[in-house]
C-alpha cells in the first residue's frame, strides 16, 4: 500500500492528460481533506464499531512520536505537511522524468506515447514510427 502512494502518481504522470501535474496547492487542498475525511468519517467510525484500531484512530501506538492525549491532532497536522512535501517533491521529478523520457523516445508521439511498455516498441508502433519520419 506504501509503494502505491508513491509509484501511483509516477504512473498517471508518464499516461499523460488528463493526469499531468497542475497547481501544487490545489492538489493539496484536494489530497489532504480527502485523507481527513476518510480518517475521520469512514476508519473512526469502523474502528469503533468493530473495536479494532484501524490505521491507529483509537488509540496511539505506543511507538508513535505523538504519543499522548492529542496524538490525532498531531497526527492531522503532520500528515499535511508530509502530503505537501510530497507535492513539492513530485513537482520536482516529474520535470526530470520527461526530459529523460525526451532523450530516451525523442520521436514517440500518440495517445499512449508516455507509456513504456517492458518489451519496447511493438512492430505496427515501429512501422508507424518509420511512415512518419518519411
Amino acid at each position: 500500500q506504501h509503494y502505491a502512494i508513491v509509484l501511483l502518481p509516477l504512473y498517471l504522470n508518464s499516461l499523460g492528460q488528463p493526469y499531468n501535474q497542475g497547481s501544487l496547492i490545489s492538489y493539496w487542498l484536494i489530497s489532504y481533506p480527502v485523507f481527513i475525511a476518510y480518517h475521520m468519517i469512514f476508519l473512526q467510525p469502523l474502528a469503533i464499531y468493530t473495536g479494532v484500531n484501524v490505521s491507529t484512530v483509537l488509540c496511539p501506538v505506543t511507538a508513535d512520536p505523538f504519543y499522548g492525549p492529542n496524538y490525532i491532532l498531531h497526527g492531522a497536522w503532520h500528515q499535511g505537511v508530509v502530503i505537501f512535501l510530497m507535492l513539492c517533491l513530485y513537482t520536482l521529478v516529474f520535470p526530470i522524468i520527461e526530459t529523460i523520457k525526451s532523450h530516451i523516445m525523442p520521436h514517440a508521439t500518440g495517445k499512449f506515447s508516455n507509456v513504456v511498455f517492458a518489451g519496447g516498441p511493438s512492430k505496427v508502433d515501429s512501422e508507424q514510427l518509420a511512415k512518419k519520419e518519411h
